[in-house]
């Protein structure tokens, strides 16, 4: 029985020995598959990181194609830190140079057409390079390719910061052909050199795969592998110590099994019960394992063994951690990818910013690199730095250059303005803003900065300077460019000795150009004048002031010129130029005022120029008029009437008032009316003269005010003098021009109780010219009503037989000139009987102004006039003297 029973606990020791092998034996394997299945995840998802890397490479470099316009053929240095030492190389019909292979095209799993190779050099250098090329056709060329050129490490970076790049594992990407592209470790020393167990990746036909390799140091590693995509046979390998990697299987298995040597040796009897509590949590174990091996731990539940045996609980650690460690490289690795994507998205933005040229500089403002220059200018970017200066306009680059020494000083950003020769445009404005790069001591280290086409904004503000200070009508300076010029010329000749003359000039009658031929014809007319003082003004500054008024600056040498001389050869000038008005051609009045003589600055010497014009336009002679104190006074006083005027008609002062002077028939002296005539008194001057105030009033635009006054007094008061007793008063052209002067009138004649027949209203043939046909219509409603219309100081001005053709006038007033001039004139004597015998003709009746002398009064009605005025017959009266005379008539009659 014993023997049975050694033999039965030897039997059972044996089986239990034989199922604690079994099960280490089988957690062993399950913890190496488990070991192999990590190191084999990390591979794919490095691989992953480095396709990623690889598709934001492509990307970028379609986004740089793109903006460049795939530009070539040539080189040019990139401007982004994904394209930082690259070079991007164009192959028309597909050819590259034979610095470098040639690449086939292939689709990606993007279903995008690209291109990789493997590590290359070029003759004469062992730096390895990779390139990466996308299809760029243009017409005529479908096969054109574009690549980057760039060193392994450049091109694939990923692995200098990869998450999975410990110090216990070591990443590495390998071409085709076994040469190192990248390495987590010693990259700078190893990239370039064929790997050490090549021939046992390529043994491996799997896409994923482990072996175990020495590497160039010696280190036993234990290795896994992953095959990248769209690459021409690229591997990405992830390797851990050999001892790291049995360590983590062989210390639980080693301490698991002592611990069973022991419970065996102590406990033979419970060899049954043991055996239970290890196959249970191995099975455990074993399926969780399986679980993390096919990649499902994320959403597992905790691993719990509950097991009594402490190298259990210790399994459960190291099987944790692991798990622990996946699921961190797992999102470690999903932070990587979305840095990478915003920084894809980043530098995407950035290459297609759409800035015409981009620049870096070193700390001393001396350009390195630049991109676009080619585009613009024809000058390939390569020599940009050393010869940019020669595309910029010569009268543009000493501020360039004081730009950019003030900007080494004081270190701000510089934003400048200057023209380029282009390629096919000629010169064009652009752009230029650079920034300063610091260190973290606040040190330039460099510049960056690109060019902006603005030419059409540069252009359009140049137009819009120029309209600002010129007349758009005429070409000519404008008020505002001479408001802004004259002081600065004031005191260039000042310091200079010079003089100058400011010639104020007016064109005469412009206004009854624009009426009689319209606004088109006044703009020709001005244009034409324009022209010519601007050709005879030359060198000298001409100048549109406003309206029909311009302004000659004439600059004179002490001594050394004549302003009136001057002005006078430009209103001669002016005379040659044709004309809408009566005479066929232009004139003009002139006045001028000369610096320092007749002041000292401009706004003194304009005032004195306009002084001097106002004199030349009252002046008979059509001579430039130069400025003189006395005209200075004479101005004064105007003002001063102006404004007492002004007051007195404001406030109907008695200061106004009317004289009347009679009107007599003919044929028989008869008394038939007056006419009344308005008077000033000034409080202060005495009486004005109305040659004086009337054009003050009508300057002053009250003249329809005292018209008013004048209408309103003169029908009051013949309503007390008989009923065939007429009152004749004169209206401004001014008035007749106004719709309103009908109901005035009539309303007044209402008011004061006055016959309409009674009334003869006076207008002179300048109311016809002003606006033709409102004149018209406003005489045809006034003689409507029943007043009379009398064509006055007919003979002289714009005297046209149109005149009595287009209106019925009901009488014509002969000028008083042709009335002294009769004695000694035969012209005036025939022009008195033509228009008496007009009168009989056309049937208006005639009177004769300003008759004084009975010889005058016999030929005049030997002629056929029918009424006679003048000093004859009676000299204006006041109105209480009028009262008087037919107080006495009635006595005697």
């Amino acid at each position: 029985m014993h023997s049975i029973i050694i033999v039965g606990v030897m039997a059972t020791s044996l089986v239990i020995v034989a199922i604690v092998g079994a099960a280490m034996w089988n957690a062993s394997h399950s913890l190496t598959n488990l070991s192999l299945a990590l190191l084999e995840t990390s591979a794919r998802t490095t691989a992953s990181t480095v396709e990623t890397e690889i598709d934001a490479r492509v990307a970028t470099l379609e986004a740089v194609a793109a903006r460049n316009g795939l530009i070539g053929p040539g080189q040019v240095p990139a401007q982004s830190d994904l394209l930082e030492d690259a070079e991007i190389v164009v192959a028309p019909g597909g050819r590259f140079p034979q610095t470098m292979p040639q690449l086939t095209m292939i689709t990606d799993r993007h279903g995008k057409s690209m291109a990789l190779s493997n590590s290359f050099t070029r003759p004469g250098s062992d730096r390895p390079l990779l390139a990466i090329a996308i299809p760029a056709p243009v017409p005529g060329d479908p096969q054109r390719m574009i690549a980057m050129v760039q060193p392994p490490q450049q091109l694939i970076q990923t692995l200098q910061s990869h998450p999975a790049a410990t110090d216990q594992l070591l990443l590495g990407v390998l071409d085709a052909n076994g040469v190192i592209l990248a390495r987590s470790r010693d990259a700078a020393k190893l990239i370039g050199t064929r790997a050490p167990d090549w021939v046992k990746m390529q043994e491996r036909k799997g896409e994923t795969g482990n072996f175990s390799a020495r590497t160039p140091e010696g280190t036993q590693i234990a290795f896994a592998f992953h095959r990248l995509h769209d690459t021409p046979g690229w591997i990405v390998v992830v390797g851990e110590r050999m001892t790291t990697f049995t360590t983590r299987w062989q210390s639980p298995v080693s301490l698991v099994t002592l611990a069973n040597v022991l419970g065996l040796l102590l406990a033979l009897m419970a060899a049954f019960g043991l055996a239970r509590l290890i196959l249970g949590p191995l099975r455990t174990l074993a399926k969780h394992s399986q679980r993390v091996v096919h990649g499902d731990s994320g959403d597992m539940p905790p691993l719990e063994l509950n097991s009594p045996v402490r190298e259990f609980d210790m399994l459960q650690d190291s099987l944790a951690n692991a798990q622990a460690v996946l699921h961190n490289r797992a999102e470690a690795l999903k932070q990587a990818l979305e840095v990478l994507a915003q920084s894809e998205r980043r530098y995407r933005a950035l290459a297609e910013a759409g800035t015409l040229v981009s620049f870096r500089g070193d700390a001393s403002g001396r350009i390195t690199a630049v991109t676009g220059w080619e585009k613009l200018t024809g000058i390939p970017d390569s020599d940009a730095p050393l010869r940019w200066r020669r595309q910029v306009h010569p009268d543009d680059l000493p501020h360039i250059i004081e730009s950019m020494r003030h900007a080494f000083d004081s270190k701000p950003t510089v934003s400048m303005e200057f023209r380029v020769r282009t390629l096919e445009r000629g010169w064009r404005w652009v752009c230029s803003r650079s920034v300063p790069v610091l260190d973290s001591d606040g040190t330039v280290i460099e510049w960056a900065g690109v060019v902006e086409d603005v030419h059409d904004r540069h252009i359009a503000q140049e137009k819009i300077e120029y309209l600002a200070h010129h007349d758009s009508l005429t070409g000519l300076h404008s008020r505002a460019f001479l408001e802004e010029t004259l002081p600065a010329q004031i005191d260039c000749a000042r310091h200079s000795g010079e003089q100058l003359a400011i010639h104020l000039i007016d064109i005469d009658k412009f206004k009854e150009v624009n009426d009689s031929a319209g606004h088109a014809a006044g703009d020709r007319l001005l244009r034409a004048i324009a022209a010519v003082l601007e050709d005879r003004s030359t060198p000298n500054v001409c100048v549109r002031w406003g309206g029909d008024e311009f302004v000659v600056i004439q600059r004179m040498a002490a001594g050394d010129a004549d302003p009136a001389a001057f002005g006078d050869d430009l209103l001669t000038c002016i005379g040659k130029v044709p004309s809408p008005t009566t005479t066929g051609f232009a004139s003009a009045s002139l006045g001028f005022a000369v610096f320092p003589r007749d002041g000292e600055n401009a706004k003194i010497l304009m005032r004195h120029a306009d002084m001097a014009l106002y004199q030349a336009k009252h002046a008979e002679a059509e001579a430039a008029c130069a400025f003189t104190p006395e005209m200075a006074q004479r101005i004064l006083m105007r003002r001063e009437l102006e404004k007492d005027l002004y007051r007195a008609v404001s406030e109907r002062s008695p200061e106004l008032s009317l004289c009347y002077q009679p009107q007599v028939r003919a044929a028989d002296g008869k008394l038939i009316g007056y006419e009344a005539l308005a008077r000033w008194t000034h409080p202060v001057h005495g009486p004005i003269s109305p040659l004086t105030f009337i054009p003050i009033a009508e300057e002053t635009g009250i003249i329809n005010q005292l018209g008013r006054i004048v209408l309103e007094d003169a029908c009051a008061a013949a309503t007390h003098w008989p009923d065939d007793i007429a009152i004749a008063v004169n209206l401004s052209a001014l008035q007749v021009n106004r719709y309103e002067l009908v109901p005035m009138a009539h309303d007044i004649l209402v008011r004061a109780g006055l016959a309409p027949r009674r009334l003869e209203l006076e207008v002179t043939e300048s109311v016809l010219i002003r606006d033709r046909d409102v004149a018209l219509h406003v005489l045809r409603q006034l003689k409507g009503f029943g007043m009379k219309i009398a064509l006055d100081d007919f003979g002289t001005g714009f005297s046209s037989l149109e005149y009595l053709n287009i209106f019925p006038f009901d009488k014509v007033k002969i000028d008083k000139s042709f009335i002294w001039n009769m004695k000694d004139s035969p012209h005036a004597t025939a022009i008195v009987k033509s228009i008496a015998n007009l009168g009989e003709m056309l049937r208006f009746e005639v009177l004769a102004e300003g008759v004084t002398e009975t010889y005058q009064a016999d030929a005049l009605r030997a002629m056929g006039c029918d009424y006679f005025q003048g000093y004859l017959y009676g000299k204006p009266m006041e109105f209480s003297d009028t009262l008087e005379a037919h107080r006495r008539l009635a006595q005697i009659g």
